[in-house]
């Protein structure tokens, strides 16, 4: 018996692991990432994922994934009276760990506190990769080209545009991206089609990203500072892009001309309206 819940079994080994929920013990590592895990049977089907391509496709729709697990998962929506259905919306799945995942889109918890700053998250993944940005230098470091990137997410993205073609392309611009995604966001910046909406103000945005940063200056606290000076404010990215005011020189350089700029983003304003570029 279990001294911490209320769990029961007859097996040693069983209690053995099921004790690992309240200790955090994760024994088991993933030969291939970073990812720890407290049974050894998890740790098998998450190495599945590392595996090419998506080999376990649905008979019933276009659904297609890299293991066995989460096409079982997938079938239960298919089948109906198996599915576990969210309250709110139209979501369906087939574990209630899902459910409960989903159910933080409709709430305002963030249980997951960064222990460095202020900031607070939804979901464990989204705390580890802000956590990454803690770290001093740009760790991952591409070996075809000469990018560098704080986050392991960012860099996985970015070794895509070396294996994958870039299949959409923009016919107001030369713009062109392998992700779809990226793809449909940049085609609001020429439609200006903004469908996210501020429900404090007036305020509309393309994307859900953009959207997320102006709710915070709703906000009043301002828990990130500047260790050069006294600039405060609560958006990660705004205290970056202050933080390029102190670098000494001008590190962004245009390719077109011989305009340079310390920011970022003044060199991204400098080739929309002298070069007719939408995206840099």
């Amino acid at each position: 018996k279990c001294t911490e819940c209320d769990y029961e079994t007859r097996f040693n080994g069983n209690l053995k692991n099921h004790m690992r929920t309240h200790t955090g013990v994760k024994p088991h590592k993933c030969p291939q990432c970073d990812w720890r895990f407290n049974h050894l049977s998890h740790l098998k089907r998450h190495t599945e994922a590392h595996n090419k391509g998506k080999p376990y496709k649905c008979r019933e729709c276009s659904y297609e994934c890299k293991t066995k697990l989460s096409l079982t998962l997938h079938s239960r929506i298919h089948a109906g009276g198996d599915a576990i259905k969210c309250k709110f919306c139209d979501y369906r799945c087939g574990l209630s760990s899902q459910l409960k995942r989903h159910m933080l889109t409709h709430s305002e918890e963030r249980p997951f506190a960064c222990s460095q700053c202020e900031l607070k998250f939804k979901y464990p993944g989204k705390l580890r990769t802000h956590m990454e940005t803690h770290t001093e230098g740009k760790p991952y470091r591409c070996t075809l080209c000469s990018y560098a990137g704080k986050t392991k997410s960012a860099y996985k993205y970015h070794m895509k545009s070396h294996s994958e073609p870039d299949k959409y392309q923009c016919t107001w611009c030369s713009y062109k991206t392998h992700d779809q995604a990226h793809f449909k966001l940049h085609m609001r910046k020429h439609t200006g089609e903004k469908p996210y909406e501020c429900s404090l103000c007036h305020f509309t945005c393309s994307s859900s990203s953009y959207l997320q940063m102006h709710m915070k200056t709703h906000i009043q606290e301002k828990p990130l500072k500047c260790t050069r000076c006294t600039y405060r404010t609560n958006q990660e990215k705004l205290l970056k892009s202050h933080m390029q005011i102190h670098t000494v020189g001008k590190l962004y350089k245009c390719n077109l001309c011989s305009y340079e700029s310390k920011m970022q983003c003044g060199l991204a304003r400098h080739k929309k309206r002298k070069h007719n570029m939408g995206n840099v």
